[in-house]
C-alpha cells in the first residue's frame, strides 16, 4: 500500500511540475492549431507561445502560414469558418506588417523578403493579458513608492532641491 501511495504521489508531483513548466501552453497551442484554415495552406513557422511581462503580464503566441489565395482571402476564410469563441484573443495579420513585440519578425527574415509571393504569408497571433491579483498591485505600488523615495534622497544628497 505504501508503494502505491508513493507512486501516486510521485506521479502527482511530476504532473504538477509538467503543468507549471509547459502545461499552460497546451490550451493556447490547441486553440491555434485547431483553427479551420483554407485548403492548401502550409505552415511556414510553427506555433510558439510565451509568457512575457513587457508592458504587462500576458501570454502571446504566433504561427505563420502561407496560403496561395493571398492574405486578404485567407483572413476572410478564417474569420468566416471559425466561431467567435475560437477567434477570441486571436489576430490575423499579414506577416510582413509591423508589430511591437513579435515572436516571428519579418523585418529580420531574409528568406521572406526574397520571396516573390510575400502577400501570401499570414501571421496568426494569440494575445491574452493576464490579470494580476490585488496583492501584486499592492506590491507594485509599494515598490514604486520606494523607488521614488530613494530617488528623492539621492537628489538631496547631491545638493539638489527637495521635490
Amino acid at each position: 500500500m505504501k508503494k502505491m501511495l508513493r507512486k501516486l504521489g510521485l506521479a502527482f508531483v511530476i504532473l504538477t511540475l509538467f503543468y507549471f513548466m509547459a502545461g499552460w501552453k497546451m490550451p493556447v497551442v490547441w486553440r491555434m492549431e485547431t483553427l479551420k484554415l483554407p485548403k492548401g495552406c502550409k505552415t511556414v513557422y510553427h506555433t510558439k507561445i510565451r509568457i512575457t511581462d513587457v508592458y504587462w503580464l500576458h501570454i502571446e503566441g504566433e504561427k505563420v502560414i502561407k496560403c496561395d489565395m493571398g492574405y486578404e482571402a485567407a483572413k476572410a476564410y478564417i474569420e468566416e469558418n471559425n466561431s467567435a469563441k475560437q477567434l477570441e484573443h486571436i489576430n490575423i495579420s499579414w506577416y510582413g506588417g509591423m508589430s511591437s513585440d513579435p515572436i516571428y519578425d519579418a523585418e529580420y527574415d531574409d528568406s521572406f523578403w526574397q520571396q516573390e509571393d510575400r502577400e501570401d504569408y499570414v501571421k496568426i497571433s494569440y494575445f491574452k493579458k493576464l490579470e494580476a491579483s490585488h496583492r501584486e498591485y499592492k506590491h507594485r505600488e509599494i515598490m514604486s513608492k520606494s523607488v521614488i523615495l530613494r530617488s528623492c534622497k539621492r537628489n538631496e544628497e547631491i545638493g539638489g532641491e527637495r521635490l
